[in-house]
């Protein structure tokens, strides 16, 4: 089972749940306002249900672009079984208020009735969206980043000549841990390119999962502007706001992100000049025969590194 399933995704949800429930008697109470009007229209469920559920996958595919499709057929599923329930309770209350026959009433809401039908089926995707959608995209990217990860290396035991001696950091946590050392610095983060956070180091108030996707942002706004003046791509952008000073350096196809306070000394560029090439050479030693990387060309991927 996909790491994206609903037990995953309804995991510490309440807030969640709560929210889709709010929103879904809004479906269900909202169509009494109108009802009974256009009561005549009617419509053949042979052809309600196969239109609803196509409906449910195109609406699904665009808003969640990184599922699979067995994901999406699962997440139709649970909104047609949701879209009954909800025609269900208001067919139970135009009964109460209307004094139908609960049959027919049920039959209304839940099959024939179309206003309040077309209504809950159209909006019914975008309030699952806004109520789970930040909790899937989060998990979708957690299974992508696992599944990048490389397989660990099998090596023999290593016993260090002195009883103190420490196990060497990895040229990645150097480098990142040499930028974060600096006077001002609150945190570092190596970036790929759609977004993942390969490497950090940060102070505990600092959220990647935030910084990430901004740094990618601004780094495609800043290209798609320069297009129109021929430049490629951007290789470096520094913003400085009240606070904080905010540099984004291109190393290969990675973002090297560096978050410091405003009042930090210039001297901090140098520092990053040399945090990006110890990663350079680092990419480029340990990741470039495996790759097929050869001098003056990009890495692809590093997830997990």
């Amino acid at each position: 089972m996909e790491k994206s399933d609903f037990g995953s995704v309804g995991k510490d949800s309440f807030k969640e749940y709560r929210q889709m429930f709010i929103l879904s008697a809004f479906l269900s109470v909202f169509p009494l306002l109108f009802f009974p009007k256009y009561l005549e229209t009617e419509i053949n469920p042979l052809f309600l249900f196969p239109f609803e559920f196509i409906w449910y996958i195109l609406v699904y595919f665009f808003l969640f672009p990184l599922l699979s499709f067995s994901l999406i057929l699962l997440y139709s599923f649970f909104s047609f079984l949701l879209r009954i329930t909800i025609g269900f309770v208001f067919g139970v209350l135009i009964s109460f208020m209307f004094s139908y026959n609960l049959l027919l009433s049920l039959k209304l809401g839940m099959l024939a009735y179309l206003p309040s039908i077309l209504f809950q089926i159209v909006l019914l995707p975008f309030i699952f969206k806004y109520s789970f959608g930040d909790k899937i995209f989060k998990l979708e990217r957690e299974k992508r980043l696992e599944r990048s990860r490389p397989l660990p290396e099998v090596k023999e035991e290593v016993i260090p000549l002195h009883p103190k001696a420490e196990v060497k950091e990895s040229a990645l946590e150097n480098a990142l841990s040499y930028l974060k050392d600096y006077s001002g610095v609150e945190g570092a983060f190596l970036v790929d390119s759609e977004g993942l956070i390969v490497g950090q180091d940060c102070e505990e108030g600092l959220d990647g999962e935030k910084i990430a996707p901004l740094a990618l942002s601004l780094e495609e706004i800043n290209s798609d502007i320069l297009k129109k003046i021929g430049e490629s791509r951007v290789d470096r952008i520094q913003l400085f706001t009240s606070g904080r000073w905010i540099n984004l350096n291109r190393v290969l196809d990675f973002t090297l992100v560096t978050i410091a306070s405003r009042n930090t000394d210039e001297l901090l560029n140098i520092r990053i000049i040399r945090a990006a090439e110890m990663l350079k050479k680092f990419i480029k030693e340990r990741y470039g025969k495996l790759l097929g990387l050869e001098e003056g060309k990009n890495v692809s991927d590093l997830r997990g590194a």
